[in-house]
């Protein structure tokens, strides 16, 4: 779908409550763009979370001031932005091929490889120190907000819960309560007002936790509602349970550091890089290896593509077919600006489909191939049966295992959307969507079965995942062409 003169809509990156990210790619050049697209007249969503378009546009226009002001290797890029019809505002970032830390991360391993955790865990703090020495901070850390680009780059995305907490000197506390609540600092929860930067150097802790085991520690700091928040804090937790008995003395050591309940208490975010945890793997390491230059946007494209009016875009056509009665779970924290996690949408929002988007990847065959460019993700897989039996098949499996779902057919029936509803291993609400789509790859007809996480715990969700993988490996097929991605097209 062409959104402006030789830039085309291909894939959806994200969405959020009043948004999402599309992938822009150039026809001519090759280049590519996330498109941040925000609507502040979405009634009901404004409804939804009690505020009103005017709060909403102060708050967009505060998350874009503080993203365009930075600069830094570790940071996802701030092009620019317009606005449309008095209501649609357009961000154009940095698009970041590797796609989300989140993806890297396998329930109960980790991050695979190990060896790239320190990488990672340090370029993610010098990204934060980065914020932090400008006086903003994050407030909004977790995987799902960590991007990687092709040479396995760190970028810090998503600023929408960010704030300016110091200036000239002066530091500032906050009173604002954000964040995602796994990640989320106890002082955010728990006090009438808190200092921003340890809040940041929390969620920094909780993210190497998941890199280091695919699990989290706790659903929430806040210790009667979390019987494993309140061992930590007293130390019972250490003694025998899970993550803890997986880490030795260092790491603990660390970990005790950065996630200590007393904020004046928490290792400083520029003292993190010189903890034995750090110092001692780097020594073994040796040096780092070089990492070349990003591929970067044509200038002058990326001028026409700010100065330019954009295309209509028709919202897909969604016809309902059956429902089974599902309860709804509401994030309490979180919500707004989580434009990384996976979106649900049309089929035409997730692969190449129409004729022109093909031009683009003929046209671009090379070393930065948009095909190398595809984020790919752990949870889909072919089957060999047809659609309809993958529904039936999958469904069956949602009842023997008690999950609560609906269905509905979309795409002129191309495609079944399955919304799952559940709770995790907490007692917590978990929501993902299952899509299983009729497509084409060189002339054979394949069903893709595609899971999204809606709401909830991601590590959860992909456990989840893998009990359905392995209850439907007599069907799944393994035997599909790499290019199946450049193959498809309507059935």
């Amino acid at each position: 779908m062409e959104f402006v003169d030789d830039w085309m809509v291909t894939q959806t990156l994200g969405e959020g409550s009043f948004g999402e990210v599309k992938l822009l790619v150039n026809k001519r050049t090759g280049d590519t763009v996330a498109l941040k697209s925000i609507n502040l007249k979405n009634s009901q969503k404004l409804e939804e979370h009690g505020i009103t378009a005017e709060e909403l546009d102060r708050m967009i226009r505060k998350e874009m001031t503080i993203h365009v002001n930075l600069n830094h290797e570790n940071i996802i890029k701030f092009y620019g932005s317009r606005m449309e019809m008095d209501h649609q505002i357009f961000m154009f970032l940095e698009y970041a091929q590797g796609g989300e830390l989140y993806d890297r991360i396998e329930p109960d391993i980790g991050l695979t490889p190990r060896i790239k955790v320190r990488p990672y865990f340090m370029q993610l703090i010098n990204g934060v120190s980065y914020l932090h020495s400008k006086g903003i901070a994050h407030r909004d850390l977790k995987p799902e907000n960590i991007l990687l680009d092709s040479n396995d780059t760190i970028k810090i995305s998503d600023f929408g819960f960010a704030t300016l907490f110091k200036f000239e000197g002066k530091e500032r506390h906050c009173e604002q309560k954000c964040g995602t609540a796994p990640y989320v600092a106890p002082e955010v929860m728990s006090k009438p007002k808190y200092k921003a930067a340890p809040v940041d150097v929390w969620s920094c802790g909780i993210i190497l936790i998941t890199m280091l085991t695919g699990e989290l520690p706790w659903d929430s700091p806040v210790s009667l509602a979390s019987p494993e928040f309140a061992g930590w804090c007293n130390g019972t937790a250490i003694a025998g349970s899970t993550p803890w008995v997986k880490f030795d003395f260092q790491t603990l050591n660390l970990f005790k550091r950065l996630l200590c309940p007393v904020p004046s208490r928490r290792i400083a975010i520029d003292d993190i890089l010189k903890h034995p945890w750090i110092l001692d793997n780097e020594k073994e390491r040796g040096k780092p290896n070089k990492i070349g230059p990003p591929k970067t946007c044509d200038e002058q494209s990326l001028q026409n593509l700010l100065n330019m009016v954009a295309y209509s875009q028709p919202d897909p056509v969604i016809v309902q077919n059956r429902q089974v009665a599902s309860k709804d779970n509401n994030d309490a924290m979180g919500c707004f600006f989580s434009f990384s996690q996976p979106a649900e949408g049309s089929v035409e929002d997730y692969f190449l489909t129409s004729s022109s988007t093909s031009t683009v990847l003929s046209s671009t065959q090379n070393n930065n191939s948009l095909a190398n460019q595809w984020v790919k993700r752990m949870t889909r897989f072919f089957v060999k049966t047809d659609k309809n039996n993958t529904f039936t098949r999958l469904c069956d499996y949602l009842d023997r295992n008690g999950l609560i779902w609906k269905a509905s057919q979309c795409g002129l029936a191309k495609y079944f959307v399955i919304t799952i509803s559940t709770m995790d291993r907490r007692k917590s609400p978990l929501v993902f969507k299952c899509n299983i789509i009729d497509m084409v790859v060189d002339s054979n007809s394949q069903i893709l079965v595609d899971f999204r996480l809606s709401r909830g715990d991601g590590l959860e969700f992909k456990r989840q995942f893998l009990k359905i993988k392995e209850d439907l490996s007599d069907i799944a097929s393994w035997n599909v062409p790499l290019n199946w991605m450049l193959n498809y097209r309507d059935v």
